[in-house]
């Protein structure tokens, strides 16, 4: 896997709505705060911790960020079926994304560490991998060690 991804853990049961649908809108958290929240593989352990202790049935998935940013990459510009001179690249490879900035944004929470949010839609194909994730005897999710960063 590459070393540009970043990470979502979830349900399984909104990752397979999200795969029905196309996309992934993003957790009731994620909508109150108006983007999707991310981690890195060193700030994954203390998000499961944190968010997912006690919750069953979780996945791990692994997103590609040259999927996530604009301009989009020729990959994603394929898996949309689209041409580089389409008029509404933007509009359908990064819903409700205009040009005038890239909607994966690097900011500030936890400690001062910077998370990565997406201000779109997760399209299906950025997601490289969707990993099962248990949990521990103490009830908090036990995420891969061997993740890219």
């Amino acid at each position: 896997m590459s070393a540009r991804v970043i990470y979502k853990l979830m349900p399984r049961a909104e990752w397979e709505a999200a795969q029905v649908e196309g996309v992934y809108r993003g957790s009731a958290h994620d909508k109150r705060d108006g983007f999707i929240h991310f981690s890195t593989a060193a700030q994954l352990g203390e998000t499961a911790r944190k968010h997912f202790s006690g919750v069953g049935d979780l996945v791990l998935l692994a997103a590609d960020i040259a999927s996530l940013s604009w301009p989009p990459s020729e990959a994603a510009i394929q898996s949309a079926g689209l041409n580089a001179a389409d008029e509404e690249l933007d509009g359908r490879v990064k819903p409700g994304h205009d040009k005038k900035g890239d909607p994966l944004r690097w900011e500030p929470s936890r400690g001062g560490d910077l998370f990565p949010h997406l201000y779109a839609d997760l399209p299906i194909a950025a997601v490289k991998s969707a990993t099962p994730v248990p949990l521990g005897q103490n009830g908090t999710p036990i995420v891969p060690s061997d993740l890219a960063s």
